[in-house]
This record gives C-alpha cells, structure tokens and sequence, in this order.
C-alpha cells in the first residue's frame, strides 16, 4: 500500500535501489532489514511528533509508505560515506532532490521522511562510532544492542505524544 502518486513511488524505488544493494552488503541481511525497519518506526515517531508540535497539522490525517524508512537508508549511507571520506556532494544532491518531493507533489508526509533520516542517521552513527566499550563486539551484536535502544526510544516518543493527545 502507498501513495497512488506514480512519481513518488518511482522515487522511492529509485531511491532503495540506488542505496539499497550497498549498505545490505555491507551490513549483511537481518542488520540492514532491522535498519530498514528501525527507520521505518523513526517515520512514524516523526509524522506522531509533528501532529504535537504543530496541532493544527491534524490528529486525523493517515500516512502510509515506505518513505520514512527509505530516508533512514538514505542517513546511513550518508553516515558510512562520511566514515570511510568519500565525497558525500552526489549522495547529498539525491537526498535534497527526495526531500523536496512533498514540496512539489502534494499529499507526501514530509515528517516521515526527516523522521526516518534521522533515525536511520543516528542508528548508523551509534554502529560506526558508539562508545569505546562496545567497538570491539561483532556488528550484529552492536546493531541488537543500538537497534534495540533506538527502538525503546521511539515507541517511547511515539507513547509520549499518544499521552498529549490520547485520539492517537
């Protein structure tokens, strides 16, 4: 289920195409689908943070979709570009240019898309550049503890504003 918007699904498609391949190979498969996931939950902590931010955006307006989880792709490569110092200017002109989507094509959820950067940024930041103490561990075990910290804090987001406006 997505956005009948043929433009914003081949955007989308172009997008997790684009970054998709890479950063399952570097990850390795559950790592990069528990990142596709986290991200997706960081989209919805977005566009739930926003209706209490800003209320007149509307308690009673549905989003679905893959974009939120998509940009969390999109802040992790951006990340891993910027670990290893790789010239990040192509990555940050794609992910302008997907940014600027809900600006042009109405009815796209832009929170979703900042919200899943964010997450997918900070998650893959935690992964390559955590505390000292948990460097040395294998990746998997890093990203079930970092996933699992990101996780408890956006469903606690996600409950926060549930309690600022219990219609959620």
């Amino acid at each position: 289920m997505h956005s009948p918007n043929f433009l914003h699904v081949l955007f989308n498609m172009m997008a997790l195409w684009s970054v998709g391949p890479m950063l399952e190979r570097l990850m390795g498969h559950w790592q990069y689908l528990g990142l596709y996931l986290i991200s997706g939950l960081g989209g919805s902590a977005g566009l739930v943070l926003w209706a209490v931010i800003q209320p007149s955006s509307g308690w009673f307006s549905a989003a679905y979709g893959a974009s939120g989880a998509i940009f969390g792709l999109f802040g992790a490569v951006l990340a891993v570009f910027r670990r290893i110092g790789a010239d990040i200017r192509p990555m940050l002109i794609w992910i302008g240019v997907n940014f600027l989507m809900p600006f042009v094509i109405s009815g796209i959820a832009w929170q979703a898309h900042v919200g899943g950067f964010i997450t997918g940024l900070a998650l893959t930041e935690l992964l390559t550049h955590g505390p000292a103490l948990l460097r040395g561990k294998k990746f998997s075990v890093r990203m079930w503890i970092y996933g699992g910290f990101c996780v408890a804090v956006l469903v606690a987001t996600i409950a926060a504003c549930n309690t600022v406006n219990p219609l959620l």
